[in-house]
């Protein structure tokens, strides 16, 4: 399970889609090569956020979740500026 060291990496600067009831997708590949999905999921007061689901996935699948929500953050490197899609 060290892949869950990546989950600071995609709150901060992987690419981030909002879906309809209260969740956001992050996704992040730079460290490690493959794509990483997580999705957080907020109470409808917004105290607390849960985290539903997390895993490796594919572009396929990344572009159907942009197609579904709002993309509200492109990638990002750690100066905060705004890059290309994950490396393959």
């Amino acid at each position: 399970m060290a892949e869950y060291r990546l989950l600071p990496k995609m709150v901060n600067t992987g690419m981030v889609i909002k879906e309809p009831d209260q969740r956001l997708v992050f996704f992040e590949s730079k460290s490690t090569g493959k794509l990483y999905m997580a999705v957080i999921k907020t109470t409808e007061n917004g105290d607390e956020n849960y985290l539903t689901s997390f895993r490796q996935t594919t572009d396929k699948d990344m572009g159907r979740k942009e197609r579904q929500g709002r993309v509200i953050r492109k990638w990002k490197d750690l100066e905060g500026v705004a890059q290309a899609p994950h490396a393959k």
